[in-house]
């Protein structure tokens, strides 16, 4: 999921951040100060929505951001102990949508400032999934992925 989403779904910032991680290497990206991150969670018994904290993974690699609640590496273990996308995919359409939070955030990778190389995470995401959905029986024809766009 990590590799689609990398592709075609995220922000080429967001999916900087999260591919390198995924491949064990050093990398952020810096939001502006001001920039706030809030997810939920369905609570079964009370049929309502709860705040979640980020899990280690994305408070690292989204640094800057002003979780709420706030980060805690005395979380339980749970059933995404990666994270729950939420925190994903809100900042990638925080940067999509808001020009101003884009021009201001900044990726690193082993702790110097890069520019983001969107076809490389591309490439590499593409022959990651290839690897991972060939054995499935999925039919990918070269390099060419087809995406459901939703209207």
């Amino acid at each position: 999921m990590i590799a689609l989403s990398c592709i075609q779904t995220w922000n080429e910032a967001v999916a900087h951040a999260v591919w390198n991680a995924e491949m064990k290497r050093n990398s952020c990206i810096e939001f502006p100060s001001y920039v706030f991150c809030r997810a939920y969670k369905i609570d079964p018994e009370s049929d309502s929505y709860v705040t979640i904290a980020p899990r280690s993974k994305c408070y690292t690699i989204f640094t800057g951001v002003t979780f709420e609640p706030p980060f805690s590496s005395e979380r339980g273990s749970e059933r995404f102990p990666f994270g729950n996308c939420a925190e994903t995919e809100s900042l990638s359409h925080l940067l999509d949508a808001e020009e101003n939070v884009r021009n201001e955030t900044r990726a690193y990778l082993d702790g110097k400032e890069v520019t983001v190389d969107r076809a490389s995470i591309i490439k590499d995401a593409k022959l990651k999934a290839k690897g991972l959905l060939g054995p499935r029986h999925f039919k990918i024809t070269g390099d060419i992925f087809k995406f459901f766009q939703s209207q």
